[in-house]
């Protein structure tokens, strides 16, 4: 086994960033439960906002929390008005073509995020009337967003890797 480190470096945004939560974020020693002050997300949007944006659109910084809170009710409403629209035409095919069990939809928004659809004509789901039974239901749709930035590749990948070897020297010894 090898012994060489390797050396991750992360964008400065992300270690400026970093710094600046860093200060926030609390850790009770007995529950390893962390905490953060109230609020932080929204009071720190404007944080991590590209130089180019800020070029494009000066200000913006100031205006996230309804830009954010704006874009979040569009993608509910959307989720709700897709996953409908998916429903109603999965059954219209489901129904002609009785051996599909599952439909699946992708729908992208913008870089490599998106929705996920999935409507199953029968499903198996826990039944709260009964006693931690299960009850069969029909007509199932489940709906999922997926961000490509918190999977692990690209600077959260690098993240980890750094975690990882620090974590070595720190706990080996």
């Amino acid at each position: 086994m090898s012994d060489t480190k390797t050396i991750v470096k992360v964008k400065p945004t992300t270690s400026e960033l970093a710094a600046t939560v860093r200060k926030d974020i609390k850790i009770d020693a007995k529950t390893g439960v962390g905490t953060i002050k109230e609020n932080w997300y929204v009071e720190n949007l404007g944080l991590a906002v590209p130089e180019a944006i800020k070029t494009k659109y000066p200000g913006i910084e100031n205006d996230m929390v309804p830009i954010i809170e704006g874009l979040q009710d569009h993608n509910t409403v959307l989720a709700a008005a897709v996953g409908l629209a998916f429903g109603e035409e999965s059954e219209h095919v489901m129904k002609k073509h009785k051996e599909l069990e599952r439909t699946t939809l992708d729908l992208p928004t913008t870089g490599k995020d998106g929705f996920d659809f999935v409507y199953d004509r029968t499903k198996k789901v826990t039944d709260p009337t009964a006693d931690g039974g299960t009850k069969i239901t029909h007509g199932a749709l489940s709906v999922g967003y997926r961000t490509y930035g918190t999977k692990n590749r690209g600077e959260l990948a690098k993240v980890k890797t750094l975690l990882k070897e620090s974590a070595a020297s720190v706990f080996s010894s």
